[in-house]
């Protein structure tokens, strides 16, 4: 049996059509302007980017192509024939004669919504480098600074018909929510009207820890939005992360940089920080799953950390000692600058913690089939913006 291991030597050509030595395997130069598609030596890895207009595929080796759709790309293994370029046509069909092996690649187009946030740009960029066509919606393309290859649609949200191009024909949308509550509905059946899956970055609020179990106006809000998107007939994904990792950025990263004192309140309660890159590949995978009905995933970082050892490991990566020093609820409304209703929030979650370890989830390996990161690999991403002024 003909297989993508004994298929001889390729050449692949890069977007700007120079030749370049292949591994033994196969591959496909597709002229979407952006990236070959190759193969790995079990045949198991194919990938390939969007836009789809001219199709030039040119190999040595043994394989009969087709396209079935604009989207829709089939590759086959099989003895004796030679291809050297084909031009982009709906109607073309190859023969399936001696089919012995085949790989079905689906290029996806996902729209991302909040893509110049802390998650929207991890999920844009883990998009593009698994092959899908990447568009963002942003109510200020200019000022994006989003990868060329991801299309860019000007819209809001809160005003549906804004959004309405950049949901055509799109298969699935990543959605985050930071407008009003009340202009989430409308907003939702514009979405329905043209894609089959939507994949919500949510909050922990179903989980079972005193945590994320006080009183929240946003994980009320959440449980709505939900609803409605299950009524909606939509295919769907609710992705739970508990405590970002990137909060120690706003909280504490300006502070250290100046000082090496951190004036904090509940030093002792523990959360479970969760790396942005992680919540991102559960988000990657969830737009990718072409299953019906819906899931949801409670995402953590891989340990309970109190906000002391948070600090003490800021400490240890930047290699500089700092220290903990502990403030009543009192002060910290004072000092830390936060929103009322958001002091509060924290305050209540925190001090419902201070005698629990974190809840802690394997689901990020479990999902990705890599284990999360530490919070001491997420500071170390991240160092430099603890570094002195």
């Amino acid at each position: 049996m003909v297989s993508a291991a004994n298929v001889g030597p390729i050449a692949t050509f890069s977007p700007r059509g120079r030749r370049h030595p292949a591994p033994r395997g196969f591959g496909v130069y597709a002229s979407f302007g952006q990236r070959t598609a190759d193969g790995d030596h079990s045949g198991s890895i194919l990938r390939q980017y969007s836009q789809p207009r001219a199709i030039a595929v040119s190999f040595v080796g043994q394989a009969s192509f087709r396209i079935l759709a604009s989207r829709y790309i089939q590759v086959w293994i099989t003895a004796g024939s030679w291809l050297s370029s084909v031009t982009h046509d709906a109607d073309l069909r190859a023969s399936r004669e001696s089919v012995l092996n085949r790989y079905d690649v689906i290029v996806k187009r996902i729209l991302v919504t909040g893509a110049t946030g802390t998650v929207g740009r991890q999920v844009v960029a883990q998009l593009l480098d698994s092959g899908a066509h990447v568009r963002a919606l942003t109510r200020d393309p200019d000022r994006a600074e989003l990868p060329r290859q991801v299309e860019l649609f000007r819209g809001d949200l809160t005003a549906p018909e804004t959004i309405e191009a950049s949901l055509r024909d799109a298969d699935a949308v990543f959605l985050v929510w930071t407008a009003a509550a009340d202009a989430f509905a409308a907003a939702l059946a514009r979405i329905a009207q043209h894609t089959g899956r939507v994949v919500l970055l949510t909050s922990p609020h179903k989980t079972p820890h005193p945590f994320f179990q006080q009183p929240n106006p946003m994980a009320s809000m959440h449980k709505n939005m939900e609803r409605l998107i299950c009524e909606s007939g939509l295919a769907s994904t609710f992705v739970r992360p508990g405590m970002f990792a990137a909060n120690a950025l706003g909280w504490w990263a300006a502070r250290i940089r100046e000082h090496d004192v951190i004036r904090w309140p509940y030093g002792d309660a523990a959360t479970a920080p969760i790396d942005e890159h992680d919540i991102a590949a559960v988000a990657v995978h969830a737009l990718f799953d072409d299953s019906p009905g819906s899931a949801e995933y409670m995402i953590t970082g891989p340990q309970s950390l109190t906000q002391r050892e948070q600090v003490a490991t800021i400490g240890e990566v930047i290699g500089r000692t700092l220290r903990f020093e502990e403030i009543g609820p009192d002060d910290a409304q004072r000092e830390l600058g936060f929103p009322r209703a958001a002091i509060d929030m924290l305050l209540n979650a925190w001090s419902a913690a201070i005698t629990l370890p974190a809840y802690v989830t394997t689901t990020v390996a479990q999902v990705t089939g890599t284990p999360a990161r530490t919070f001491a690999e997420w500071v170390r991403s991240h160092k430099q913006a603890f570094g002195r002024a």
